[in-house]
């Protein structure tokens, strides 16, 4: 990792990939506070809230969102490994995705769009055969296939239509 210069020494250059480590300032960071932060919370009811940092310092702010971003501590990586490790190695059965159920509206605006883009296809295809036949052929076959899809979703809602 290249070290550059950082935000308090007035730097415009930032850090990115693994953050080293600092025991003494993870320790710190857990011991210090509660009583702190509650004494700040009780002076200024604005302290703690979400989006305040921006607000009392925007170098500060924009500096952080870009860092957390840009670098991955450790203890992220080892969390991460630990969790794939147990997800891999458990039997946990899969749960089946639910199907989304679109709109009429949606299923008629994506079947025309289909049945054009097919038509499209197809003629661009016809002309293709003339100059590269291959690139013809599968222009043709895709258009035909974008026809059907987009006939299959016309066909959904023409059967909502009847069923109601």
């Amino acid at each position: 990792m290249y070290r550059t210069k950082s935000y308090r020494n007035g730097g415009v250059f930032m850090k990115y990939g693994v953050r080293k480590p600092n025991v003494k300032k993870s320790i710190k960071a857990r011991t210090t506070g509660k009583v702190k932060r509650q004494v700040k919370k009780a002076v200024n009811p604005l302290y703690g809230k979400k989006g305040m940092g921006i607000v009392n310092d925007p170098k500060k702010a924009a500096y952080n969102a870009v860092y957390s971003r840009t670098t991955v501590s450790v203890s992220d990586l080892v969390k991460e490994a630990a969790s794939t490790t147990q997800k891999s190695a458990a039997n946990v059965p899969h749960t089946v995705p639910q199907k989304k159920e679109y709109s009429d509206r949606m299923y008629n605006v994506c079947g025309t769009l289909m049945i054009v883009l097919g038509v499209i296809l197809a003629l661009l295809g016809l002309f293709l055969l003339l100059a590269v036949p291959v690139g013809g052929i599968v222009a043709v076959a895709v258009g035909v296939i974008c026809v059907i899809i987009g006939r299959k979703y016309r066909k959904i809602v023409k059967e909502r239509h009847l069923n109601e």
